[in-house]
C-alpha cells in the first residue's frame, strides 16, 4: 500500500460523502490494510457483492494505483475504498445518530 493517512471523525452533523459511516454499524476496531486478491464488498446501492477488482475496471482506477488505496475493514467485512465505494450495510439512513467520516490523505 502507498504512504498515506487514514483520518476518522466521529460527530452527529458530519456531512455524507465518499468515507461517511453510520458510526452503530461500527462494531469493530476499523483495519486499514492493502487490496488483496479476491476482496469483494458490498457497495452501497448496486445491491449485491461485487470483486474490488471489478470496481477498480468500473470506477476507471489505473492499475497502477490501485495497491496504493487504502482498504478499511470492519471485522471481516470491507467498510469503504477511497473514491471507489462504501459498503452498504455502514450506510447513514435517516435513523442514524452518530457518523464515522473517514479521509485519506495520500
Amino acid at each position: 500500500m502507498g504512504e498515506g493517512h487514514v483520518r476518522a471523525r466521529v460527530g452527529a452533523d458530519l456531512a455524507v460523502g465518499d468515507g461517511t459511516l453510520d458510526a452503530a454499524a461500527v462494531t469493530a476496531p476499523l483495519e486499514v490494510r492493502c487490496w488483496r486478491d479476491g476482496d469483494r464488498m458490498r457497495p452501497l446501492g448496486l445491491g449485491g457483492s461485487r470483486s474490488l477488482q471489478d470496481l477498480f475496471t468500473d470506477r476507471k482506477v489505473p492499475r497502477e494505483q490501485r495497491h496504493r488505496l487504502p482498504v478499511v475493514v470492519c471485522g471481516d467485512e470491507i467498510a469503504w475504498v477511497p473514491g471507489v465505494a462504501t459498503a452498504e450495510r455502514f450506510k447513514v439512513t435517516a435513523d442514524t445518530r452518530e457518523r464515522v467520516l473517514l479521509s485519506w490523505d495520500p
